[in-house]
């Protein structure tokens, strides 16, 4: 089923192909009295750009492995709270042939932590390791608002849990 501008789910449920149709997602905290709808929901934004004055954006990624290997994904950033030198972000989600692997980071240069299911997934599927994974770089698919350039960043990885 094709994303529209109606649709509602929970983050863990984004595929690629919603990441196509919209490349922002935003939390529907508005909504969380809507019946079925709890505090992981999101929804599309219909917007090119990311709203500088926004926090929590979830925003299509491009992820390069130490190995050079191109993955999809999505980054959750914080413009509003972000610098010109330092996106504030809270991490994000590579996707694989079962779903995501979700890449939490709490001090805005290494990953705070990764599920060992997660590595083990992308070791089965994608054949990475940690040492071809790491460190890993992304580019968010399209610009916050008042900037040219896509923003970059990239994680290295503190503890595996």
């Amino acid at each position: 089923m094709k994303p529209t501008r109606k649709t509602r789910k929970p983050v863990r449920d984004l595929t690629p192909s919603d990441m196509q149709a919209f490349p922002v997602w935003e939390y529907a905290t508005d909504e969380e009295g809507v019946e079925w709808q709890g505090e992981s929901w999101v929804r599309p934004v219909a917007a090119t750009k990311i709203r500088a004055k926004e926090y929590s954006q979830i925003v299509a990624s491009t992820f390069w492995t130490s190995s050079g290997q191109e993955l999809s994904g999505y980054m959750i950033v914080s413009p509003a709270a972000s610098t010109t030198k330092q996106l504030d972000h809270s991490g994000g989600a590579l996707f694989h042939a079962r779903g995501q692997c979700y890449l939490v980071d709490l001090n805005g240069s290494a990953l705070d932590f990764i599920k060992r299911d997660c590595l083990k997934e992308l070791k089965r599927v994608l054949k990475l390791t940690p040492a071809k994974l790491f460190p890993l770089h992304f580019e968010l698919g399209v610009p916050i608002s008042g900037e040219k350039q896509l923003r970059k960043g990239a994680f290295d990885v503190l503890k595996i849990a």
